[in-house]
């Protein structure tokens, strides 16, 4: 993982998950300080952007990219769970949990944006739609 700090706010304004993560009424007076609240990150190909078990501490929006997300079943084979690209996002469903319960892989570079858990709450709080995606999971 490599941390961007060169991003444009163009990205943020262009991202197709922006509704989730930008309050209704913040979107265009307080866009910026929430761009500087995100984590924009690049994974390389064939590197994992989380395993099973490790620590939840954020959900991830693909900008670009693909990534297969996994499980290992108790037969020991990977099954994989989804593929997911441009415009999807990974994680939700450990929020909760405080470890991810899946693992997500790189299968070419990935760019995304980090949202930290804090923010998922605050967001939650303020019934943005990211809650409705995160308890569409439960």
């Amino acid at each position: 993982m490599k941390k961007l700090s060169n991003v444009e706010l163009h990205f943020c304004i262009n991202c197709v998950n922006r509704y989730l993560c930008l309050p209704e009424s913040d979107r265009l007076s307080n866009i910026r300080e929430s761009f500087n609240q995100r984590d924009f990150v690049f994974f390389k190909k064939d590197s994992y952007i989380f395993k099973a078990g490790d620590r939840a501490d954020g959900i991830y929006n693909i900008y670009l990219g693909n990534v297969k997300v996994y499980r290992i079943g108790e037969n020991g084979k990977e099954i994989v769970l989804n593929n997911v690209t441009d415009g999807d996002s990974i994680g939700f469903n450990s929020i909760v949990d405080g470890n991810y319960i899946n693992s997500a892989y790189a299968i070419d570079d990935v760019f995304c944006c980090f949202l930290k858990s804090s923010e998922v709450q605050k967001l939650i709080q303020t019934k943005e739609p990211i809650s409705e995606k995160i308890t569409a999971q439960y």
